[in-house]
């Protein structure tokens, strides 16, 4: 919110400091985070920021100067001939400590030097990757070429209060994703249960259970995914709200988990639609939420994936469907987007 109202000052470093030479101000609070202004607050910014600051102080500190790096772009400038500029990639996915860049055909062989001067520029990014394909396989994974640093794939990822163990070439995981699970956290009330067909390493379920109390049962059919799941349900100590489960998120559903659902997540956008009616038979009698995620192409992507979840959801038996929400979560491809709907449904 500072960011958006102009008034971070970028040039400063954000801290961390231990409160104790002031317990009685800041309520007993042992840690207290600065951020530096550029300016003053309106009465309106001051009201705005209130309502998402738990506790709001201003005092006199002295900030770190934040030392100013080049850009990767810039330093690339001099590495690259002229007329390839235009390839470089303005922005790359980042995953703990492993960036993931997407490379065109015509600077493929610069790969190498991109990801040194990736590294340059980006002192927490230790190792870089080159995308080779598509998420591709029921395992939702893709081939990853590496082009600088260090030569692993494992790697510390944090997010929404939650860390995460990834393994970026053995499971399938996301970054952009981190808002779209801040959305589906935030429609589940404490203590209700979840269904997550397609878990991956977990960041739907751990945010879940962690910052809403509910009871997740966490499906992936990759074995790696449920290994590294495991370790992240003891990383965030929610070992008594969420169950992971290795195997078929359909003969998973069918022995253990019918009829028990307040909400069912169906992050598999290429498939997703194949296993609408597993969905269905997860949800309580009384009905709930299915969060479904499909690709859809061109200005119609919305409404041609609402179009096809509501027919299967009709041809699965359900007998009211109530669309709460329909969104495009991020682009995929040229005028391809992942699309998200939230469908309030009774089996």
């Amino acid at each position: 919110m500072l960011i958006k109202f102009g008034i971070l000052d970028r040039r400063l470093k954000v801290e961390k400091v231990n409160t104790g030479l002031l317990p009685a101000m800041l309520d007993g609070r042992p840690e207290l985070v600065l951020f530096p202004l550029s300016r003053p607050l309106s009465v309106i910014e001051l009201e705005r920021i209130r309502g998402v600051a738990g506790l709001l102080h201003f005092c006199f500190y002295s900030f770190v100067v934040i030392e100013k790096m080049a850009g990767f772009i810039d330093l690339l400038k001099g590495a690259l001939p002229e007329n390839l500029h235009k390839f470089i990639p303005r922005s790359f996915d980042v995953i703990g400590d492993i960036a993931i860049l997407e490379l065109s055909p015509e600077i493929w062989d610069f790969r190498g030097v991109i990801g040194e001067a990736v590294l340059r520029a980006n002192r927490h990014v230790k190792v870089v990757f080159a995308k080779g394909g598509r998420v591709d396989g029921i395992y939702r994974v893709r081939r990853l070429v590496h082009v600088a640093g260090e030569e692993r794939t494992i790697t510390l990822h944090r997010e929404n209060g939650c860390v995460f163990m990834v393994d970026v070439a053995g499971t399938y995981f996301s970054p952009r994703l981190s808002g779209e699970r801040i959305k589906v956290a935030n429609q589940v009330k404490p203590g209700e249960v979840v269904v997550d067909l397609f878990a991956g390493v977990g960041p739907f379920a751990i945010l879940i259970a962690k910052k809403k109390r509910g009871i997740v049962h966490a499906i992936d059919i990759n074995p790696f995914a449920i290994q590294l799941l495991k370790e992240n349900i003891k990383l965030n100590k929610v070992s008594g709200s969420v169950h992971p489960y290795l195997g078929d998120c359909r003969e998973v559903v069918k022995s253990h988990l019918r009829r028990i659902a307040d909400h069912v997540i169906m992050n598999f956008p290429s498939l997703a639609y194949e296993f609408i009616d597993v969905a269905c038979s997860a949800l309580k009698e009384s009905g709930g939420i299915i969060h479904y995620y499909q690709f859809g192409r061109g200005e119609a992507a919305c409404n041609s994936v609402v179009e096809l979840l509501t027919e299967r959801l009709k041809n699965s038996g359900v007998t009211s469907i109530s669309i709460l929400n329909v969104r495009r979560v991020r682009s995929t491809a040229p005028r391809e987007w992942q699309v998200a709907v939230d469908a309030l449904i009774v089996p």
